[in-house]
């Protein structure tokens, strides 16, 4: 399977990996984030820009996985909240 762009990735990610295996990776990316988070706070030095960015770029990727598993319009209502 050739996959073109990135919605066809994260299709395929939602569907070839378990609910399980998702939460855990999403889990895992923003425990990253917030580390160099943190790290920033308190060292901003020490952490550079392209850091953080890498790990919004990966929190926003595990975030539209776990939207194709889960109730959409429900999350979306929560969002209008």
């Amino acid at each position: 399977m050739i996959i073109e762009n990135e919605w066809e990735l994260i299709e395929d990610i939602s569907k070839n990996n378990t609910l399980e295996y998702n939460l855990h990776k999403a889990s895992e990316e923003f425990q990253e984030l917030a580390l160099v988070l943190t790290q920033k706070a308190l060292k901003p030095l020490k952490v550079q820009e392209q850091e953080i960015i890498d790990e919004i770029g990966d929190c926003i990727i595990r975030l539209e996985i776990l939207k194709t598993m889960f109730d959409e319009d429900a999350i979306e209502e929560r969002v209008d909240f």
